[in-house]
């Protein structure tokens, strides 16, 4: 199973995403070795993609894709940060069996509103979580939620 947390700059991906493996115990869920984080951000960092272009995101993405699929195929539990901007990519992980959570920030920091996606596609959503309203325990109890919800389907 994977997890993805996408969103547009600032709606608390990166945030959610550690505080969700803080509180998943592992240890009761033998089927994972451990957490894979992959961070959007930090992937174009150690890859050196500053392509912000279309396909510049389109390959960032497909590259978080493979990364996640490849780390559950070896017994982690992928959990993914990322804009993730476009359906089409976001399909691959659908068709693998992957929990996305498209987060919504309504409080975005105001540094984080420039990076904002003009085209962003939200469609099509499977589940939605709204951040920045509650704290930050409260929002990873929610996507633990949505997770447990999706892995015993």
């Amino acid at each position: 199973m994977i997890l993805c947390l996408y969103g547009q700059p600032g709606s608390g991906k990166t945030t959610l995403a550690r505080a969700f493996m803080e509180m998943y115990d592992l240890t009761q869920d033998k089927r994972f070795k451990d957490f894979y984080h992959i961070d959007g951000d930090m992937l174009r960092e150690v890859t050196q993609n500053n392509d912000y272009t279309r396909q510049g995101r389109i390959e960032n993405c497909m590259l978080a894709n493979r990364i996640a699929m490849y780390s559950q195929v070896l017994g982690y539990l992928p959990v993914m940060s990322i804009v993730h901007p476009f359906g089409n990519e976001r399909a691959h992980l659908v068709r693998a069996g992957a929990c996305l959570i498209y987060l919504i920030n309504a409080n975005t920091p105001t540094d984080k509103r420039r990076y904002r996606i003009p085209d962003f596609e939200s469609l099509p959503v499977m589940n939605v979580l709204y951040t920045g309203a509650c704290p930050v325990d409260e929002s990873a109890r929610a996507v633990m939620d949505i997770y447990n919800k999706h892995a015993n389907r």
